[in-house]
């Protein structure tokens, strides 16, 4: 365990959004998930929250992937390869007329 994932569960959309997102590391146990109330007290204002036993850094919010939780909290990622769901979806791309409505005559 290198990483512990304080949730709300399902009374928190990012929270649930961060449990999808991490659900690989999750089933291999490297991300630990524990109910908020178990989070120390004080440490946190907001969920979902991770902390590092190992570095002792925390962070608080839905992560971009893995990746990027991991960097912020001070561990080294090796041989980290995101699967589909962690990689930015490309976003469609609009003619500029389409989307301002204007009809070229």
């Amino acid at each position: 365990m290198s990483i512990t994932f304080y949730s709300m569960g399902k009374l928190c959309g990012y929270c649930i959004k961060a449990e999808e997102l991490l659900k690989p590391q999750i089933a291999s146990g490297e991300i630990v998930k524990k109910d908020a109330s178990e989070a120390p007290g004080g440490l946190f204002t907001g969920f979902p929250a991770f902390n590092s036993p190992k570095t002792g850094k925390t962070h608080m919010g839905l992560p971009e992937s893995y990746e990027a939780l991991a960097k912020k909290l001070g561990h080294v990622v090796e041989n980290y390869h995101p699967q589909q769901q962690d990689r930015p979806q490309p976003q469609p791309r609009h003619h500029q007329a389409q989307c301002q409505g204007v009809g070229i005559l």
